[in-house]
């Protein structure tokens, strides 16, 4: 059922086959040879990973012990790009996962899709977005850090300014994609056309402005305008 999507999206592209056709559909994160295989028989590549499990991802009263996916997931992504396809990397997950083990630099990593918990319908919007019938605005509601950065922060000092600090507002360090990062299909460009001076000092105050945007490319999309006082 978690293929289902996928299936259908791909029967309007030709025959699935999850065994030895056009499309193979490889579901064990430990069987590597199998989707060493798959991944060489392959044009493209999609690889899905994922941190929604409690060992890796965390949960109740569960603490997370690093950003990663996990040594067997590590290996399997590192082996499948090593095989030369272009590889669209798909993250189910619930938290923030770090792609900076040799991951994110790797020449053959052409795309990420960030799709959280997609839900019941998932599978079908991700292939959707994937092959280009829907074009994805969304941004970073979160900041992707290293994996290192758990060495650089004292989790017992909740203070938001400790260390390299934390999220958007606080962090000095390097990220992998800063909050509110986010591409699309299309280019857009944003100029502000007028503005009033005014200062706030209660939430009834109000500021206007307006914001040109514009899609200077060659698809419909939308663009989310991000404004922060």
């Amino acid at each position: 059922k978690r293929m289902t999507g996928w299936v259908k999206k791909l029967n309007e592209q030709g025959t699935v086959n999850s065994i030895s056709g056009q499309t193979l559909l490889v579901d064990n994160v430990n069987d590597v040879d199998q989707a060493l295989d798959a991944a060489n028989q392959a044009d493209y590549v999609v690889l899905t990973i994922s941190n929604a499990v409690r060992e890796i991802g965390g949960g109740e009263a569960y603490d997370r012990m690093n950003l990663t996916v996990g040594n067997a997931q590590l290996n399997l992504i590192k082996k499948v790009l090593d095989v030369g396809k272009p590889t669209a990397i798909v993250m189910i997950n619930g938290g923030v996962i770090s792609l900076d083990e040799g991951i994110i630099e790797h020449q053959n990593a052409n795309s990420i899709l960030n799709a959280w918990m997609p839900g019941q319908h998932g599978a079908l919007a991700v292939a959707e977005t994937l092959f280009g019938d829907n074009n994805p605005g969304g941004k970073m509601p979160v900041t992707m850090y290293k994996n290192s950065y758990i060495h650089e922060v004292d989790f017992l000092n909740i203070s938001m300014q400790a260390g390299p600090g934390r999220s958007y507002r606080y962090f000095t360090g390097e990220p992998i994609f800063p909050f509110g990062h986010g591409l699309s299909y299309t280019t857009f460009s944003m100029s502000i056309e007028s503005t009033s001076s005014c200062v706030v000092n209660k939430p009834s105050d109000e500021c206007k402005f307006r914001i040109k945007t514009t899609n200077t490319g060659h698809r419909l999309g939308d663009e989310v305008v991000m404004v922060f006082f």
